[in-house]
């Protein structure tokens, strides 16, 4: 299964009325906000109303689980290998912004029930970024162009600003503790 496929499983034994990228979203923001956090919280989120012993909300947690440790993983890849879980490329535009769409909602969202309530707060750049992220979400429709590789373009260039823009959030809020270099390395 893929994640998105591992998701989205997980939310309908939930009954949680959201999409994967929304998810993914949440996940992401609660991540960035605290520097960590565990899937009872997450589930606490997505579904309110679930009681966290039933046996599907058990299984709910293992598959949400898999998903947190790849996540937490992608965000501290040194190569910066961390992609929001959005919709496949081979879908139509309009579901793929709307789904990154969700993403963003989702990440402001888990921002929030993770404890950034003030994003003037924050370090300067990421605060810059989360009010681009803010102004997204707000957009209520995309302008499409008739050229089909211009919105592709577009999207591509959407996605890499909210990929490299969580990176950098997440270097920005939560150090690496790598030692720092103190000699110049030589050339041979």
């Amino acid at each position: 299964m893929s994640e998105f496929e591992t998701v989205e499983h997980a939310l309908s034994r939930l009954h949680a009325e959201m999409e994967p990228p929304e998810c993914h979203g949440i996940l992401t923001g609660l991540l960035l906000a605290q520097g960590n956090t565990d899937t009872r919280q997450l589930i606490s989120i997505l579904a309110p109303q679930q009681d966290p012993n039933d046996l599907l909300a058990k299984e709910a947690a293992a598959e949400l689980n898999e998903i947190l440790e790849s996540t937490v993983t992608q965000l501290g890849d040194t190569s910066c290998d961390f992609h929001p879980l959005l919709a496949a490329d081979d879908v139509g535009i309009e579901i793929r912004l709307h789904a990154l769409s969700e993403w963003i909602q989702g990440f402001l969202l888990g921002l929030s029930r993770g404890g950034v309530e003030d994003y003037a707060k924050l370090p300067a750049e990421a605060a810059e970024f989360v009010d681009d992220l803010t102004e997204m979400a707000r957009a209520t429709s995309y302008e499409l162009e008739e050229d089909a590789d211009e919105n592709e373009a577009s999207y591509m260039e959407l996605v890499e600003y909210l990929r490299t823009g969580i990176l950098l959030m997440n270097e920005l809020m939560h150090p690496t503790m790598a030692p720092p270099i103190t000699e110049k390395p030589t050339l041979h």
